[in-house]
């Protein structure tokens, strides 16, 4: 039987220890033998493909969407974004779905927060 991971959201502004948070719980998730995966939202475009001049950024930037598969990861980039089912979809078999950011969805979530609470959040 194939059980419906769980699905939780973690959310606050910048610099407020989300990544550090996401770090601990995948640890201890491991740790007990719980399949983890993480959605990290990007809304500001910064996370980049491959290094500029190599095959798969020059693939990109011709306009294919691009598959990198290696012996230790893989990675998607894609020239639409994807419906948050489709990533779940992605993540088939996992116990643990760690969402950081996209605090519209209606996820169960985990605010992080430092110094003070911001109720956007």
């Amino acid at each position: 039987m194939n059980r419906k991971p769980i699905v939780v959201g973690i959310t606050g502004p910048s610099n407020s220890g989300k990544t550090t948070l996401i770090e601990k719980l995948i640890q201890i998730a491991l740790q007990r033998g719980v399949k983890v995966g993480v959605v990290k939202h990007d809304p500001k475009d910064k996370a980049q493909l491959d290094t500029p001049g190599k095959d798969s950024w020059r693939f990109f930037k011709q306009g294919a969407d691009v598959l990198l598969l290696s012996p230790v990861k893989t990675g998607i980039f894609l020239h639409r974004p994807m419906e948050f089912g489709e990533i779940i979809q992605l993540f088939s078999g996992y116990d643990l779905i760690l969402v950081e950011g996209l605090r519209t969805l209606p996820l169960r979530r985990l605010g992080v927060f430092r110094g003070r609470i911001e109720e956007e959040y």
